[in-house]
């Protein structure tokens, strides 16, 4: 295998990983803006493209595209928010 075929193979994983954050809102939320494996993500792209610096690269792998008929937000935020309001309910029925 060549150089160029490896680095074919790479950046291949790397946009398919980036584009995954954009449009499933857990391995966002774990995987996306803010995350290590973001910006590494982010200046492996750049680097191997030279489409941009990499914060252009993430600016625009940030943008959330999800499908507007199934967008919904990250399932640990709302399980996050349910166990608050049963937390909140058993709270109130304390003496």
């Amino acid at each position: 295998m060549t150089s160029e075929e490896q680095i074919r193979i790479a950046l291949t994983a790397i946009q398919y990983v980036l584009s995954r954050t954009q449009t499933d809102p857990d391995l966002g939320y774990y995987l996306g803006r803010g995350s290590e494996a973001f910006r590494l993500l982010c200046v492996a792209e750049a680097a191997l493209t030279g489409e941009g610096h990499p914060r252009e690269v993430e600016d625009r792998r940030a943008r959330d595209l999800q499908p507007e008929y199934r967008r919904r937000r990250p399932r640990v935020i709302l399980l996050e928010e349910r166990v608050q309001e049963l937390e909140d309910r058993l709270a109130g029925e304390a003496p």
